[in-house]
This record gives structure tokens, sequence and C-alpha cells, in this order.
């Protein structure tokens, strides 16, 4: 009897760790390869600690339906906490793969529960609850092909579960749906009637795959409002080229002008320098100096386009009456690409310097520095208005506003290419933005 037990309980922390495997195909295209050997070592652990668990309880109750029923319902929580530690700050996707999988295991238990209903209806309740769990393992892997491709294909888009309140109701709608019919197994009885069996696997069945492609259908309304703010970006960035372009052309045209002086310059210097006036030589130059402040396009980096985003928001930033401070560092060869760069800078910049607006004393600083392959990104601005902050921990947009809102996404884009780290914070009156990541990837 001990030895059969034993059998038993494994068959039961199997039943539990096919559960883990679903969950894990979902998000396995998202995990590092180094992240998934800890993963499933956690796993191997707590299930022969489980194992043994599970032994002690059925040892001491017997074969039971309440003792089996609760091991069945309570079992997966450690799984899921190894997963939630393993791939931290993902609740919304891990509740919606949970409330699936569970869907999916209901409906495997559901197709188990018939096939002993009909094969063992005559049979001792010790003798249908120890095949029971077998029968599971059988379904599971007759449509382990099945379940690997829905599987893995099931999580929805990041940003859409991210996108309040609509995340929130998918990934709360599967175990609302699952919800009506735990309550109704939650019970001692071992058997219940047909149509209760055949109305919590239809039921669920259906729903797997209609919410299959309710979610698909709103990852494509997501599609259309994701290329709706690319193409406000393109509108932006061909202003932004052009401005750029009138930019160049009064550059060249001071450079030109500046040219036609320069032999004037030179004369008038030596002049001052061959009387011995040494003050008016001083002076003389500063003022040079300070016409060369007034070029359009300032030499902050090498790269064209990286430097022509800076200077562009940073004139426009003066202009509005904003101080800015800036300290650029950047190598003659960039590990980022130079247009992500570009593109980032230029929606931040205008995202700051519209916070500046309507401040006493508007202030934007920037810190841009590349070493080797570590980059660091810092803004701090004025801000008088308090921001809401998403789960994420960047300023909640309302898209309603045109325009508003590119900033951030184009930022989670960048940070999504190039691995990234962002701290973003508001106190005293004063915004500040960092962002650090890595370049070349």
């Amino acid at each position: 009897m001990s030895l059969l037990v034993l059998i038993f309980c494994t068959a039961i922390v199997l039943v539990q760790l096919a559960g883990a495997y679903l969950r894990f195909l979902a998000f396995r295209e998202q995990m590092k390869p180094e992240e998934i050997r800890p993963l499933w070592q956690n796993f191997i652990t707590w299930s022969g600690m489980s194992l043994f668990i599970y032994w002690g309880i059925f040892w001491q109750t017997g074969l039971v339906i309440v003792a089996y029923k609760t091991v069945l319902m309570l079992g997966w929580i450690p799984y899921m906490v190894i997963f939630m530690r393993a791939l931290p700050g993902r609740k919304l996707a891990h509740i919606f793969v949970l409330g699936m999988v569970a869907l999916w295991s209901f409906i495997t238990h559901n197709w188990s529960n018939i096939a002993v209903s009909l094969l063992m209806a005559e049979e001792a309740e010790a003798t249908v609850i120890l095949v029971h769990p077998f029968l599971y393992l059988i379904w599971f892997t007759l449509l382990l092909p099945v379940e690997w491709r829905f599987f893995k294909n099931i999580l929805p888009d990041a940003a859409l579960l991210a996108r309040k309140p609509w995340g929130i109701y998918i990934a709360l709608l599967p175990f609302l749906m699952l919800s009506g019919h735990i309550v109704l197994i939650a019970d001692a009885q071992l058997w219940h009637s047909w149509a209760e069996r055949i109305s919590r696997l239809c039921l669920p069945m259906a729903f797997v795959f209609a919410y299959r492609y309710i979610v698909e259908a709103a990852g494509q309304f997501y599609d259309r409002s994701l290329n709706r703010h690319n193409g406000e970006i393109m509108q932006r960035e061909i202003s932004y080229l052009e401005e750029y372009r009138q930019l160049m052309q009064d550059h060249k045209a001071q450079a030109e002008r500046m040219q036609d002086n320069l032999l004037a310059v030179y004369e008038r210097l030596q002049a001052l320098l061959n009387r011995g006036d040494v003050t008016a030589a001083k002076a003389f130059i500063e003022s040079q100096e300070q016409l060369l402040g007034t070029v359009s396009i300032r030499a902050y980096c090498r790269s064209p386009i990286v430097n022509a985003a800076i200077s562009l928001y940073l004139r426009r930033a003066d202009e509005q009456g904003i101080a800015v401070r800036q300290k650029v560092n950047l190598p003659k060869e960039l590990a980022t690409d130079e247009n992500d760069l570009a593109v980032l800078l230029s929606n931040l910049l205008e995202n700051a310097i519209q916070a500046c607006a309507g401040c006493p004393r508007p202030e934007l600083s920037l810190i841009l520095q590349h070493n080797g392959r570590q980059c660091v990104l810092e803004i701090v601005n004025t801000c008088t208005r308090k921001l809401q902050l998403t789960e994420e921990g960047l300023p909640e947009t309302k898209h309603k506003q045109a325009g508003h809102g590119i900033g951030t996404l184009s930022l989670k884009n960048f940070l999504l290419k190039y691995d990234g780290y962002v701290d973003f914070s508001q106190e005293n009156g004063r915004v500040r933005l960092f962002i650090y990541w890595e370049g070349g990837k």
C-alpha cells in the first residue's frame, strides 16, 4: 500500500509539472538561457519535496476525494511563486497564462473524469482516484503537439496587457470563466451528473479557443494604434528634417560669412598686437567667441544626425527662455545606432521642453555619455504639474492628445531593443529621467 501511494503521489507531481511546463512554453521565447536552467532546477527541487508531502498526506488520509481535490486545487501555488520570482515584473502576463493553463487543465481533468465514469463507475472510490491522474497524464501526452503550438503563442503583446484597464480585463477573464466551475466541484462528491460534466467540458473548451481569437483581434487593434503612432512620429521626423535642412543652410551661410571675414579678423588682430594693445586684442577675441556661439548647429558630437537633434531642441529651449545645461561626451564611433539615439533624444527633449512650459524659472539639463559599450542618458527639467506613473515607472500618457505619449513609446521601443534600464522620478518641482543601456545589441 505504501508503494502504491508513492506511485500515486508521483503521478500527481507529474501532473503539476505538466502545468508548469505549459506556463513555461508561454514565456520561453522571452527567457534567456541562463534563466531557464535555474527555473527548472527550482521546479524539480520543489517536486521532490512535494512528493513526500503528498505521500504523508495520503498515507494519513487514504485515497479520499477531499484530499485529492485539495492537492489538485492548491498544488500549483508553489510552482507559480517560483515562476513569478524567476520572471518578476510581469504580473498580468503571469495571471493570464495561469488562467489559460488552468482552463486547459480543467478540460483535461474532465476528459479523465468522463473516462473513469464510463469505465469504472462500479469501482471503489480509492481505485477511481488512483487511476485518475494517470489518465490525465495520458491525455496531456497525446495532446502535447497541440499544447506546444497553442501555448507557445498564447501570450498577448506586452503593450496590450500594459494598457489599462483592458490589460487587467484580459488577464482576469480566464479566471473569471473558471471560477464558477471550480466552486461547483469544490466539494466531497466523487461523481456529478452528466449535464454538469458536459457543461464543464464544453464551455471552457469553447472559451479557450474563442478567447485566443479575441486576444489576436485585440493585438491587431493595438498594431493599428501602434502604426498610427508611428505615422505621427514620421510626421514629426519630417518636420525635424526640414528644420535641420534650414539650420544647415543657415550654418553654411554663417560659415561662408565668417570665412570671408577671416582675413580681416586676422589683420585687425595683428594690428592690435603690433601696437601692443593686449587689452583690446583680448576684447576682440572674446567678441569673436560670442559670434561663434550664435552658430545654428554646435558641435556637440561627431555624429551629424545626433548633433543636429541636440542642436535643434536645445536651441528651441534657449529661444523659449529655458536655462540649458549640457554635457555631451560621445566617441567618434557610436556603439548605439545613431538613428535610434537621435529619435530618442528628439522625442525626450521635446517632452522636457513642453514640461517646462509655465514654470517660473524653467531649466533643462542634458547629460549624454558613452564609455565603450556602456551608455548613459540623463535629462532633468522643471515641471510644475504632478505626473502619474504606470507600473513600469514611466509617465502615464493620454493618447487623446495629439502627439502626446510618443516620447514614452519611443523610449519603450529603445529600451526593448537595447535591453536598457530606466529610472524616472519627480520631486521638488523637477523631473529626472535616467537611462542606462549597452550599445551594439
